[in-house]
C-alpha cells in the first residue's frame, strides 16, 4: 500500500475539475502501509506533496474576488511556479515506482487544468487591475498638475501680495521721514544748542577749576617756600648763635659756620680756623698798644735845656683841655684814654675812631690791635646782618 498525501483546503482531488473551497473536510487518510515500502516512497510523496500544497495555494488564490489579486504576490507565485518547473521531469522519473505516483499524476493533471482555466480569469484581473492602476496614475498625474498649478499660483499672487506690500510699506516709510523730518530738524536743533551749552559750561567749569587748582597750587607752592624760609631762617638763627656763642668766647668758627645755608660772609669765615678777637683781648692788647703808642709820641729832650725839658715832662704829665680840644699837655694821651674809656664802654668803632685819628706815626705801633679791632667789629657786623636777615631772604 502507498500513502494517500491528504488534500489541504483548497487543493484539487485526483480526477477534480475545479478547486474545492476552503471549508470542504479533506477525505479520510488511508490505513499504513508497511514500513519498508512507506520508506521506500518518502521522496516523491514528499515532493507531490509540496506540488499539491503550492497548486492549492494557487488554486486559493485564484478563487478569490479579482479586486483582492495582489500583481506582487501573482509575481511571487510565478516565481515559485518556475522554480517548481522541474518537477514534472523528476515525477517522470519515478513513474515506474507506483500506483501511488500515478494517482498523484493525475491529481498534477487535475491541477494543471484547473490552472489552466483560471488562467484567462487571473490574466483578466490582472489587466483590469493594471487598468485600474493606469487610471489611478493619471488620477495622480492630475491631481498633481493641479496641485503644481494651484501652487504656481499661490505663488504669483503671494508675489504679488509681497510686492504691493512692499510698496506700501516704501510710501509708509517715505511719509514717516516727511512726517519726522520737521521734527528730527528741531530735534537736531536742540541737541546743538543743548551740547553747546553743555560745553561751555563744561569749559567754564574747567576754567573755574583750573583756576582753583592754580590758587591752591600756588597757595602750597608759597607754603612750601614760607616753609623753607623757615627753616632757612631757624638754620640761620641756630647758626647765628653758635657763631655768636664762639665769637664772644673767642673759638674758631668752622663748626658753626658750617649749619650756616648759603656761603658765609667773608668777616665770619677768615675766622673758621683761627680764633677771633675778644673784647677781653682788646682790652688787654689796647694798654700795651697805647703805652707804645705814647712812647712814639714823646718828644725828644735831647739838646734841649733844663727848662725846657721840665716843660716837656710836664705836658707830659698835665693836660689842659677846652672840651675835646687839648689845649696844653700832651693830646696822644688824651685821644688814647678816649680810645680807652670806649673800649672799656664796648663801644669798639668809636676807640678804632680815635685811635685812627692818631698822627701817623703814633698810630703805627697800634696797627694790629686796629686790625684785630676792626676784625671783631666786622666779624659782629656781619653776625648782625644774618640774623637781622629779611623774611623771604635764603
Amino acid at each position: 500500500m502507498t500513502d494517500t498525501p491528504a488534500a489541504r483546503p483548497g487543493s484539487v482531488p485526483p480526477g477534480g475539475n475545479g478547486p474545492v473551497g476552503p471549508r470542504s473536510a479533506p477525505p479520510p487518510p488511508p490505513p499504513p502501509p508497511p514500513r519498508r515500502d512507506r520508506d521506500r516512497w518518502i521522496l516523491p510523496a514528499a515532493a507531490g506533496i509540496g506540488l499539491v500544497v503550492l497548486l492549492g495555494a494557487w488554486a486559493i488564490v485564484a478563487s478569490r474576488p479579482v479586486q483582492t489579486i495582489d500583481p506582487a504576490r501573482l509575481d511571487a507565485l510565478e516565481t515559485r511556479l518556475n522554480a517548481l518547473a522541474p518537477l514534472p521531469d523528476r515525477l517522470a522519473r519515478v513513474e515506474g515506482q507506483g500506483p501511488a505516483l500515478q494517482r498523484a499524476d493525475q491529481r498534477l493533471g487535475a491541477l494543471e487544468t484547473a490552472l489552466r482555466e483560471r488562467e484567462p480569469v487571473s490574466l483578466e484581473a490582472l489587466n483590469t487591475l493594471r487598468s485600474r492602476l493606469d487610471r489611478q496614475e493619471g488620477a495622480l498625474a492630475d491631481q498633481q498638475r493641479r496641485a503644481d498649478a494651484q501652487i504656481a499660483e499661490s505663488e504669483r499672487a503671494l508675489a504679488q501680495r509681497i510686492t504691493g506690500a512692499e510698496a506700501q510699506l516704501a510710501q509708509r516709510v517715505a511719509a514717516a521721514e516727511a512726517a519726522l523730518a520737521p521734527k528730527l530738524s528741531a530735534l537736531e536743533g536742540t541737541v546743538q544748542q543743548r551740547l553747546a551749552a553743555a560745553e561751555q559750561a563744561a569749559r567754564q567749569q574747567a576754567d573755574t577749576l583750573q583756576q582753583q587748582f592754580n590758587a591752591r597750587f600756588t597757595a602750597l607752592e608759597q607754603r612750601e617756600a614760607r616753609i623753607v624760609a623757615a627753616e632757612q631762617r631757624l638754620n640761620r638763627l641756630v647758626a647765628s648763635t653758635a657763631i655768636s656763642t664762639a665769637l664772644e668766647a673767642g673759638k674758631p668758627l668752622g663748626a658753626a659756620l658750617a649749619g650756616l645755608p648759603g656761603t658765609p660772609p667773608p668777616a665770619l669765615e677768615r675766622y673758621s680756623t683761627a680764633a677771633p678777637p675778644t673784647m677781653a683781648s682788646l682790652r688787654l692788647s689796647f694798654e700795651e698798644a697805647a703805652r707804645a703808642a705814647r712812647a712814639a709820641a714823646e718828644p725828644a729832650t735831647e739838646g734841649q735845656g733844663v727848662l725846657e725839658a721840665a716843660a716837656t715832662r710836664l705836658s707830659n704829665l698835665v693836660t689842659i683841655r677846652r672840651g675835646e680840644t687839648v689845649v696844653w699837655g700832651d693830646a696822644v694821651s688824651g685821644e688814647l684814654e678816649g680810645a680807652r674809656q670806649a673800649l672799656n664802654a664796648g663801644d669798639i668803632a668809636a676807640a678804632v675812631q680815635k685811635v685812627e685819628g692818631l698822627p701817623e706815626s703814633v698810630r703805627a705801633p697800634m696797627a694790629g690791635w686796629i686790625a684785630q679791632a676792626k676784625g671783631l667789629m666786622e666779624a659782629r657786623g656781619a653776625l648782625g646782618e644774618l640774623m637781622a636777615a629779611p623774611r623771604g631772604q635764603g
